[in-house]
């Protein structure tokens, strides 16, 4: 049964340390244009946030990024982004948070992995 978006937002938050080098990389603005690498800041069962240097303009509350690869440690985990946010202040970074929906089956199990490991460090 799914999650319901109260028990999604209960759901712990574990930032990645730097030494596991988490990234998010995606074409933009669609599969044929050019490839974007995002310092991944933290993940959850329900979804992750990420940091770039400067705001993308078709990156916004709703769009969907399709082909998304989370590369954690030694892991690549494909799926989608539908984006929940996104802020910046003057002087950082473009923070966009969004829900992340594993392509298959193994990518779910390598993520559930993942948030087992993320879990010994937080």
């Amino acid at each position: 049964m799914p999650a319901t978006r109260q028990q999604m937002q209960r759901d712990p938050r574990f930032a990645i340390p730097p030494d596991l080098d988490g990234r998010i990389a995606f074409h933009y603005p669609n599969a044929e244009g050019r490839r974007i690498t995002a310092s991944l800041l933290d993940l959850s069962i329900a979804g992750l946030s990420f940091a770039l240097d400067h705001e993308l303009p078709l990156i916004v509350r709703g769009a969907r990024i399709e082909g998304a690869v989370l590369l954690v440690a030694d892991r690549e985990i494909e799926g989608n982004v539908r984006i929940m946010y996104c802020s910046r202040d003057e002087a950082g970074p473009a923070i966009y948070g969004g829900i992340f929906y594993p392509a298959t089956e193994r990518d779910q199990l390598e993520m559930n992995g993942l948030l087992a490991a993320l879990a010994q460090f937080n």
